[in-house]
């Protein structure tokens, strides 16, 4: 009887441990978005900013002011690390900005996903701070002329988060113009909807080594993700996910209603979606969109992101189009 009781206690304890380990794994996983690895982001180089707000959301989340993310995918080649900056105002940045800004600067606020915080490269190396050098190094106007862009995005963002993410740190800026860079995937997320099954499925599927080998062989390092997708176009259908998200993008002008530009590549971005686009930058004034990325840029083995060389590429095509536009003309400031 003594020994099925310890057996008892045995299994109880080891049952216990396990699930308070996979309580763990989980609570570091609900801290990321689709554009991740299978290593996560610890969940102390986050914050959850907007608890108490009035957005009604419940799984926004930024990255922790003053730290340095070093963060090393499992796919990647055995000595690849990168080291994310994350600035005073939580943001990927070498530098920190002042509120107020000068007479003589020109000021850009770029807000988006893992392509637009520069995932998988040092912050140096990510776009903003790559199309910051060349417009300072190539002046516009004159040597008195800055240009400062302050770069707010964040892995695994969607439209929505974008905008709160906006609310929460960059309607202070008070910038000249917002860069927003959209790909495919901005338009069949919704992360208030689709987070906790991410988070589930992550566990899941890590947890089978062999067949989380098997979808990355097939070219799916991110599986958790899809298969939450799937499951919100089965709830919701298209149609759905497009009326959330066209709310979502209108949700900026009730914190901006300056100059935005919608960056793009009409070779990879489907047509539906630069139709809603342009409807909505008719609709918004003052708003144009760049359809004009080639998106065929050196990318990481995770398919997904671009090497440092594929962000100065994706750089230098903004640079272009900026320095052929008004957009950034020397009467504009």
């Amino acid at each position: 009887m003594r020994k099925i009781v310890f057996l008892c206690i045995v299994i109880l304890e080891i049952a216990t441990i396990s699930f308070l380990a996979g309580k763990i794994y989980l609570e570091r996983s609900q801290v990321l978005g689709e554009n991740v690895s299978i290593n996560p982001i610890s969940k102390d180089d986050v914050i959850f900013p907007n608890k108490d707000d009035d957005s009604g959301l419940k799984y926004f989340y930024e990255p922790m002011p003053n730290t340095e993310i070093t963060y090393k995918a499992a796919w990647l080649p055995q000595d690849y690390t990168y080291i994310a900056t994350i600035n005073a105002d939580s943001l990927n940045e070498r530098f920190n900005y002042s509120i107020d800004k000068n007479s003589n600067v020109f000021r850009i606020v770029t807000i988006g996903d893992s392509y637009t915080f520069g995932d998988n490269v040092n912050t140096k190396d990510n776009y903003p701070e790559k199309l910051e050098d060349m417009l300072n190094d190539n002046s516009l106007c004159n040597a008195n002329m800055k240009f400062e862009i302050i770069n707010l995005g964040f892995s695994g963002y969607d439209i929505e988060y974008a905008v709160q993410r906006f609310k929460v740190r960059g309607q202070k800026y008070n910038p000249d113009l917002v860069l927003w860079l959209i790909k495919n995937d901005d338009f069949s997320d919704v992360n208030e909807l689709t987070k906790p099954k991410t988070d589930q499925y992550r566990v899941e599927i890590s947890a089978d080594q062999a067949l989380l080998a098997k979808f990355q062989k097939q070219g799916n390092f991110y599986p958790w993700a899809t298969k939450a997708s799937q499951e919100l176009k089965e709830e919701l259908g298209r149609e759905g996910i497009l009326t959330y998200i066209e709310k979502s993008f209108e949700k900026i002008n009730d914190y901006y209603i300056g100059r935005l530009v919608f960056v793009a590549s009409s070779s990879s971005l489907k047509d539906a979606y630069i139709s809603m686009l342009n409807d909505f930058a008719k609709e918004r004034g003052n708003t144009y969109v760049y359809d004009g990325l080639s998106m065929s840029y050196d990318k990481l083995e995770d398919k997904a992101h671009p090497t440092s060389n594929g962000y100065v590429q994706i750089a230098g095509e903004i640079f272009e189009y900026l320095k052929k536009s008004d957009l950034v003309s020397c009467d504009s400031l």
